[in-house]
């Protein structure tokens, strides 16, 4: 299973929908690769990456589909790793916390940094 994640930290985004679809895209990932049986690898998927360059398929902050996330992957045929690209909770029309502060726009440096 993936990490436990609170779509709320650093501060409010309503982005379950990204969470989930992605959570469960990264177990299938693991299931099919036999990550469960040769050992724990971790698939942990960018959730800012979508919230980044999904928004006009998927969505944002503001709420989105699991559908959408998974149509804009099968067009792109990628997500990178959390680990490229860290969840800030922050999407291009967020105004709460730090968002205002921090570039969300989908550019190569906000798809992997």
């Amino acid at each position: 299973m993936t990490k436990n994640l609170n779509q709320h930290i650093p501060q409010y985004c309503g982005s379950c929908w990204a969470h989930g679809a992605l959570s469960a895209l990264a177990d299938r990932i693991k299931i099919a690769s036999a990550g469960g049986v040769r050992g724990s690898v971790e698939i942990n998927l960018s959730i800012q990456y979508i919230l980044n360059c999904a928004s006009d398929v998927a969505g944002s902050c503001h709420g989105g589909s699991a559908t959408g996330t998974y149509e804009f992957i099968k067009k792109t045929g990628y997500v990178p790793y959390d680990t490229c690209q860290q969840y800030l909770a922050c999407s291009s029309e967020s105004e709460e916390g730090f968002c205002g502060s921090v570039d969300t726009t989908c550019s190569p440096l906000n798809t992997c940094r």
